[in-house]
């Protein structure tokens, strides 16, 4: 028996039963090193191809911050170890959790974007907007992005979700 990595979360599973058909969940290798949770078909998107998603659950800024909140969201180009991030994965789309929607958004336009606004920042080093930060002790680099300004990018969609 293949050891598990991390459970099929609620919000995953919660996601692929709302939207997708034909729905599978991720291998463990698949889910650490390619990025990506759970496939399927998403009609919206396409009636016949399935498609990999990289499902987010809803995000606080910061680790001591009591609630959750739906303006803001971290971005990771660089896990912890060093290695690539989700943004460099392999899903197609990353589906972001919001309070009473899914934001479904193209990884690839998604990487592109936030490149460019790193580029426009100058590279700049910090916790703020579209800056790059690296938290103690790890080798990540994670960027703060506005919500709405992914909800604005090409193809993007908001689900309902359906509580």
């Amino acid at each position: 028996m293949e050891m598990k990595y991390k459970d099929f979360t609620v919000v995953e599973k919660q996601f692929a039963n709302q939207h997708l058909k034909n729905w599978s969940e991720a291998s463990v290798y698949e889910n650490r090193f390619e990025h990506w949770d759970v496939k399927g078909i998403l009609p919206i998107i396409s009636m016949e191809h399935e498609l990999k998603f990289d499902v987010k659950a809803r995000k606080r800024i910061s680790r001591l911050d009591i609630s959750f909140q739906d303006d803001y969201t971290w971005i990771e180009g660089t896990d912890i170890k060093g290695n690539p991030g989700w943004l460099k994965g392999k899903a197609d789309y990353i589906c972001f959790e919001l309070q009473k929607h899914w934001l479904i958004v193209n990884r690839s336009i998604l990487h592109t974007f936030i490149n460019a606004r790193l580029y426009e920042n100058g590279y700049k080093e910090g916790k703020g907007i579209y800056e790059i930060y690296t938290r103690r002790n790890a080798k990540d680099k994670i960027t703060l992005a506005i919500v709405d300004d992914l909800a604005r990018l090409e193809g993007s969609k908001k689900l309902r979700k359906y509580l």
